[in-house]
This record gives structure tokens, sequence and C-alpha cells, in this order.
């Protein structure tokens, strides 16, 4: 019986060990305490969390301990700040862009970048990892003894930006009457737009250029750095001259009655284009600043790098009416609310607390586990941003919900060892967490755009280690052994914690404790490391901890100011008897 014991023991970790290729929601940081440690608490076994953390642990000790922790977390993924920073940082020059296709003027240098670049970055937005990212995490837990009871809350959701990038018409014509009273607002129906017209550079700047500088607007620039630029840009951009601008809309027509002397219109463009850019007084009734040699080798390089990619779109829309009315672009939010009502039991293992089994090795080991009743409310909308009447996809969420029960199971193993190498102590631990996989019912509207039928909780595998070198100082590190998904459907994870804590004051009536960690998702190589930290205090039965944690990337947003891609923060009040 005791081979038959540790026999399915071995086999049963090892297929949990093994199996890293299943997928499942995001692990939840639940607590203070965990999230100020870098989320690694696996091995800890210890408090009414360790219920959730690992059931084995509640087979270690006999207290009564109450706790209620509250977290939120957000994380912006795939740079998503970055390209909406990028996208700001440019959006003045979007308005003049929208003016010269209003009244057929000409457009610069760095507003013609700025195109080219806006149509990259908002391309760069369909990246399906790139989005946000909420969770939070609230609840009451219970242990007595060996038992624990407790009532969570899980509630994750994540916003997925699609970018229409095909239907971004820049010719002339009208606005459509199906725009959303929103774009109505800025541009009436009835209005007309005649579309940019790049050979205005010449027709209409080369009188002035010619008396300020003593030569044509289109003729070679004198300094070879913008000559060179130049010619990037004939053999590149300007290149596609009555092919790919033509079906963008831009007109590149140049007065007959000035004469080229043999230029070929695409050099003669990009050498107006170039001189004007570096001419202050061009420069200036084209609304712009002028340029450095260097900053026109940048813009120049910044367009080639993306021409390729406006290219491609306007090739593959040839023939189509591309123009707003018919834009696509749309918010996605998904999520789910999972409420947990479950019961923990965590006692020594049986059959192998003794030398005669193995040599020893798995005295000490507690399992436990956890039955779980779940209530899953989830949710899904789509706001096509520039067609409906009204964009709340958040009032959707909530209005297109699916609500169902399930059971859950959670297993947990915990090996402790005294005086094991330098450690005063050291604990080794294994969660299997919705061991059954769960799935929830998805709401007819998500299952009508191809998400499925059912929102799919499937198994977490996270293991973890602590190690006590003095009564007053716990090491602890964690590492979820299966890859889980998130809401964001191109957005993986896969937890790696490392924790400190120091008791600075311990005594019976009194404690405080000092915390810090690192939190890192080795899923994403986008996502960066995060710091963590926080504190608890103690008087006697009543303790009050709190926690956080920020990401070490960050991106500035307005002014200079920048912000941390991820944050978290939590606080838990508890009593211990």
């Amino acid at each position: 019986m005791k081979n038959i014991l540790v026999s399915i023991l071995a086999v049963t970790t090892s297929y949990f060990l093994l199996s890293t290729s299943c997928f499942s929601d995001s692990f939840k940081i639940l607590g203070t305490r965990p999230l100020s440690m870098g989320g690694a608490y696996v091995a800890i076994g210890e408090d009414a969390l360790t219920q959730y953390w690992n059931p084995a642990g509640l087979g270690i000790g006999r207290d009564v301990d109450i706790q209620i922790p509250v977290s939120v977390k957000l994380e912006a993924t795939g740079d998503i700040l970055g390209s909406a920073d990028r996208l700001s940082d440019i959006a003045d020059q979007f308005d003049k862009i929208s003016q010269a296709q209003k009244t057929g003027k000409a457009i610069s240098l760095d507003q013609l970048s700025a195109f080219a670049n806006g149509i990259k970055e908002l391309d760069n937005l369909n990246d399906p990892s790139k989005g946000v990212l909420v969770d939070v995490a609230a609840g009451a837990n219970v242990r007595v003894s060996h038992f624990a009871f407790a009532i969570n809350n899980f509630t994750s959701f994540g916003t997925d930006p699609s970018i229409d990038i095909k239907n971004l018409g820049l010719g002339a014509g009208s606005f459509s009457s199906t725009l959303s009273p929103k774009i109505k607002k800025a541009a009436l129906p009835t209005e007309s737009f005649e579309g940019v017209d790049l050979g205005d550079i010449i027709n209409d700047f080369n009188a002035d250029y010619k008396a300020s500088t003593g030569q044509d607007i289109f003729a070679t620039p004198s300094d070879p750095a913008i000559a060179s630029s130049a010619d990037t840009l004939s053999a590149g951009i300007l290149g596609d001259i009555n092919t790919t601008l033509k079906d963008l809309g831009i007109d590149t027509t140049i007065d007959p009655a000035i004469n080229l002397g043999g230029i070929s219109i695409e050099q003669a463009l990009a050498n107006a284009i170039v001189n004007a850019a570096s001419d202050p007084t061009i420069a200036a009734e084209l609304g712009t600043e002028v340029l450095t040699p260097a900053q026109i080798a940048d813009y120049t390089k910044q367009i080639n790098d993306a021409w390729p990619l406006v290219k491609s779109i306007i090739e593959s829309n040839l023939g189509v009416n591309s123009s707003y009315a018919k834009n696509t672009s749309n918010l996605t939010v998904r999520g789910a609310s999972v409420f947990e009502a479950s019961l923990g039991y965590g006692r020594p293992c049986p059959y192998v607390q003794s030398t005669a089994v193995l040599g020893g090795i798995l005295k000490g080991l507690y399992v436990g586990g956890n039955l779980k009743y779940m209530k899953g409310y989830v949710g899904y909308a789509k706001a096509q941003v520039l067609s409906d009447d009204e964009v709340d996809p958040f009032d959707d969420l909530t209005d297109n919900q699916e609500i169902s029960n399930r059971l859950g199971l959670d297993l947990g193993l915990l090996l402790k060892k005294e005086r094991l190498l330098i450690f005063r102590k050291a604990q080794f631990g294994l969660l299997m967490r919705n061991i059954n996989s769960p799935s929830f019912d998805q709401p007819a509207e998500a299952v009508a755009d191809g998400e499925g039928s059912k929102y799919s909780v499937k198994p977490q595998i996270r293991g973890g280690v602590a190690v006590w070198p003095f009564n007053w100082w716990t090491i602890s590190s964690d590492l979820d052994l299966t890859k889980n998904s998130t809401p964001l459907p191109g957005y993986d994870s896969r937890l790696w914690g490392l924790g400190n804590e120091f008791n600075l004051v311990n005594s019976e009536w009194f404690n405080l404790a000092l915390r810090f960690g690192l939190m890192k998702n080795l899923a994403e190589s986008s996502s960066k490391l995060a710091y963590t930290g926080g504190f608890g205090l103690t008087l006697a039965h009543f303790a009050i901890d709190f926690g956080g944690a920020m990401s070490t990337d960050s991106v500035e947003i307005e002014d200079g100011t920048e912000v941390p891609a991820a944050g978290a923060a939590t606080v838990t009040i508890s009593f211990d008897f």
C-alpha cells in the first residue's frame, strides 16, 4: 500500500511538472504579503492565504487566522503606451495634413514623414500582444487549524484595439453622411476636400524660393547631404509617382509653364521637398520649422522605412472605396469575474513520514486540497469606434454577460525540511490549481465573433521554494510551470518571482515586517522586470499589510511625465489567534 501511494504521488507530480504546454488564465497574486515578496508564496505554508497558494500548508500548525485581502493590478502590454505616445507626438502634423487635404495644398517633408509613421504606428497597434489588462482580487479567508474556508472573487478583463489602416482615404471627395456623430462634429457631411497636392510645392513656392536663393526650388541642393536625401526620396516614395501616390489620392501635377530643365518629375519633386525643408522662408509658408541636413536625412529614412507598408496597403485596396465611412477599427473587451467559495484541508502525507520509505526523503511531506464552488460571469464587447453612435464597450461588457456555475479542484504538495544545508528551515511547494479544467459559458456575441462557446479555466501548475537563513529572514521564489493565457489573445503569462521578508521587530505582541522582491513574466519578452515591496504591522492579534509592484519599464506620456507600464497595489487586514 505504501509503495502504491508513493508511486501515485510520483506519477502525478511528474505529469504536472512535465505538462508545461498547458494553457490557462494567468495566475492571480492574492494577498499583500505574497505580492510584496514578488508573488513567491507557494512554499511559505503560513496563515489563511495558504489555502489559495498551497492547501498542503494547512497541514502545518494549528492557528486560527482571518485575512481580508484586496488587490488591483493594471498592465499596459506590448508597448501600447509607447505607440500611443508616438502617435500623440505627430498629432499636430496630422492637423496640418488634414488642412492641406481639404484645400488641395502641398505638405512638407516632416508632415509626409508623420503620415507614413502614423500608418506604421497604427499598424503596430494591431499586434495581438498590445492592449491593457486589469486584474482585481478581493475576498475573505478563514483558517482554523488544518481546515480553511474562503470566499474570493477574481475579476480579469483585457482591452484589445484593432485598427483598420486600409480605409484612410487621403484623396479628393466628400465626407460620408454615415460617419458617427463625433466625426460629423469635426466635418459636416456636405464638406468637400480637394486632396493633397505635392506638385504645389513647385507650383506655389518656386517663385519665392528663387527670389530668396537665386535658384529654382526643384534644382539639385547645393549641400551634398541634402542632395543625398533628395536622391533617396526620388528612388523611394516618389519613384511610385504614377502608381502608388496617385492611388493614394496625392496629386503630383506640375504647371507645364515651369521648365524643369530635363529633370524628371520624381527628382524635381524630391529636390523641391528637401529644399523647402531647409529654407526658412518656404518652411514658414508651409507652417513648419526649418530642418537641418541631419533632420532631413532622418525624416527621409523614416519615410523610406514606413513606405513599403503604406504601399502594400494601397495596392491591396486598388479600386476600392477606402473612405473613413468603411473603417472597421474596433476595441474589443474580454473578461470574466469568477466567484469562488472554497473549502480546504491539509495534513501530513500518510505512509511516508518514516525513514523506511525512500530513506526518509519524503519525511515532512504534506498534502492538501480545495473543493470550490465557482460562479463565472463572462463578458464580451466589441465597439466599432468609427461607426457606432455610442462607443462605450465597458457598458456593453456588463450587458453582454453569460453566467454559469461549475466546481473546481486544487491540489497541493509541500515538503518541509529542518536544518537543510546552511538554512534553519527549507520548504518546497507544488500547487496544481483548477486541475479539473472548469469552463464557463461565453456570451452569444463572443460566440458569433468566433471566440468559442466556452471560457476555459485550464490547469495552472506553480512550484516554489522558501528558505529561512534565520528566524527573522525569509527568502522565497516561485515559477509558473504552465504557460498561461490572458484576456488578450496574443499575450501569455508565465510568472517568476523572488522575494524577501525581514521581521525587523518580532515579539509576541508587536511585529514590523519589511518585504521586497522581483517579478517577471517569462512568456513575453516585451514584459519587463517589476519591483515589488511592502510592509506589515502587527499589534497583538490585529495586522494590516500594504504592498505594491511597479514595472521597470516606463513611457513618457505628456510633458516629460513618465509612468510605469504596469503597476499593482494591495492591502490586507487580518486577525490572528
